[in-house]
């Protein structure tokens, strides 16, 4: 089956993770197709948040949603500052995201390596042409048969 790894910081503090480099996937992106902007993904204010005031376009992104789902409902024992705190954005996250095509494999306890697994689409899905079949891996066919010394002489 199909797998997506999210690497998320929020939980311990690492500011390296998929949500802080979110907007330069967004503008790599805009470099290829114009109709996606950065300022699709801030605020009114023109601020990139990741809260309750975070732009629907970025709240309704996979990365987000695989990010943050089930964090409102972590909470770090070593600190007071109650479930969903994110230590790099500082801030609360109190949304609960549910997820359609996606399930929880595995999350690391310090949460910062998250593993879902694809779920199969419905029969009729309109998405369902635009998902790759699954690489199918042949390997190369082995001789058994030993060739003779004349036939080696013809492909040199």
């Amino acid at each position: 089956y199909q797998r997506r790894v999210r690497v998320f910081g929020g939980a311990i503090g690492y500011s390296s993770d998929d949500i802080n480099k979110f907007l330069w996937m967004v503008r790599i992106a805009g470099s290829v197709d114009k109709s996606i902007k950065d300022s699709q993904f801030l605020t009114k204010k023109r601020e990139y948040r990741v809260n309750n005031e975070a732009s629907p376009i970025l709240t309704n992104s996979l990365i987000y949603k695989l990010s943050y789902y089930r964090f409102n409902e972590y909470s770090n024992p070593n600190e007071d500052k109650g479930a969903g705190y994110d230590k790099v954005r500082r801030t609360h996250i109190t949304t609960s995201i549910t997820l359609k095509y996606f399930e929880e494999v595995y999350t690391t306890q310090n949460w910062m390596v998250r593993i879902y697994k694809v779920l199969s689409p419905p029969p009729h899905h309109p998405l369902l042409p635009l998902i790759p079949p699954p690489i199918v891996y042949f390997p190369p066919p082995r001789f058994s048969v030993p060739l003779e010394p004349s036939e080696v002489n013809e492909f040199q």
